[in-house]
């Protein structure tokens, strides 16, 4: 068992945990991407990174064992961090504003699409409120002839 690993080994592992780092930064644009189309709400953004950091913490345990048997080195820890923010700055900042705009997108087809629904479901619908009124008075009536015919059955 090699404890102590050659400079060949340790540069091999460097750049296996950049590319790493790399997905890892994909991984952390996907959830933004998710973020930006579900919920901008700081307690939601707050879950999803520590549901991100969790995620990334068992990918890198599982990637550490695999590659080290489960051995954490300092190069291989910063090389996932290199490659992390390699990814963050340059091709992130671009996914960023992508998402951003296919978001924006998304919602504005999602708000066209449910306008309808919306404008049912308004309080100021006069055919809405008639019909509810009607249901209402209906079901109230018919709650109370099965009183009556419950009662008489006795």
């Amino acid at each position: 068992m090699e404890y102590i690993h050659g400079l060949l080994t340790q540069g091999r592992m460097f750049l296996f945990s950049l590319g790493f780092g790399f997905l890892l930064g994909f991984l952390y644009d996907f959830f933004r991407f998710f973020r930006l189309l579900v919920n901008r709400s700081r307690g939601f953004t707050v879950f999803a990174d520590i549901f991100y950091f969790l995620l990334s913490t068992l990918l890198t345990f599982f990637f550490l064992l695999v590659l080290d048997g489960g051995r954490v080195r300092l190069y291989s820890l910063g090389g996932e961090l290199a490659g992390f923010l390699i990814y963050y700055f340059s091709f992130g900042v671009i996914a960023g504003a992508v998402f951003e705009r296919i978001s924006n997108a998304f919602k504005s087809i999602f708000a066209v699409i449910l306008l309808p629904v919306k404008f049912l479901f308004t309080k100021n619908n006069k055919v809405v409120n008639n019909l509810c009124s009607f249901l209402k008075k209906f079901f109230k009536k018919f709650k109370k002839k099965q009183k009556l015919s419950c009662q008489t059955d006795t």
